[in-house]
């Protein structure tokens, strides 16, 4: 997939959303901010009347982050300014590629951001994040404790995709992924609905509208996007 079809202004508008999300969620009293309706025929961004202030206290700038399926960086981009370094990974070598010739573009450091095909070993992570990533898994409880592996004692897991989403035959509900949570000790776990999203899909689901395309039908619906989040507990072992 080519970096200009990947980083399209829709898919921007999404992860930035998501981004967000993810930067004000503030575990002290489970906030569950509103439903923000982002229209993915639109190639306008968003606008958003959060500002910094809304940002939980916990991305003081000094954070070690890993973006796990990171794509071209789209993610990472949104938070490493309220990181100390982002590692990302991801199997398809074209798109490390991708993020790291960004980072280049963008004058950073290796050390400060850069992506790999590879998992890093070790548990030396505050933070591991993952976006739209879980719908293309088989196995979600296996993954989720390789990331929560990956975080130190105390550290925090954010996992946001769509819900009832996937391109096998199993669609991934957010009871699948709040169980693989648990099933791996993460505490303090909390679900909530980040974002809509439309998506134009090739099968029919119920809910979608038929649409006449270029080369057949296609399907139009709109779906959640949930962000799931939990902690590594002091008790928690690996």
């Amino acid at each position: 997939m080519s970096q200009c079809s990947y980083d399209s202004p829709k898919r921007q508008t999404v992860i930035a959303d998501l981004a967000r999300r993810i930067l004000e969620y503030y575990d002290e009293n489970h906030e569950v901010h509103s439903v923000k309706d982002v229209d993915l025929d639109s190639t306008s961004d968003s606008s958003s009347d959060s500002s910094d202030e809304d940002i939980s206290p916990l991305w003081n700038g000094r954070l070690k982050l890993l973006d796990f399926g990171c794509g071209t960086g789209l993610l990472s981009q949104e938070l490493i300014p309220y990181c100390g370094a982002i590692v990302g990974v991801d199997a398809d070598p074209d798109m490390v590629e991708q993020f790291n010739a960004k980072v280049s573009f963008q004058g950073l450091s290796p050390s400060e951001m850069s992506a790999t095909t590879t998992m890093p070993s070790g548990s030396s992570f505050d933070v591991v994040v993952s976006s739209m990533v879980f719908h293309h898994l088989d196995d979600v409880p296996s993954t989720v404790g390789t990331l929560v592996s990956k975080l130190k004692i105390g550290g925090w897991l954010y996992v946001a995709d769509i819900e009832g989403h996937s391109h096998g035959e199993r669609l991934l509900q957010r009871q699948d992924l709040v169980d693989a949570f648990i099933a791996n000790g993460l505490k303090r776990v909390t679900f909530q609905h980040a974002t809509k999203v439309k998506l134009w899909m090739s099968q029919f689901e119920p809910g979608a509208e038929p649409v006449m395309g270029k080369n057949g039908p296609m399907f139009k619906i709109r779906k959640q996007a949930m962000l799931v989040v939990g902690q590594k507990n002091t008790m928690t072992t690996n």
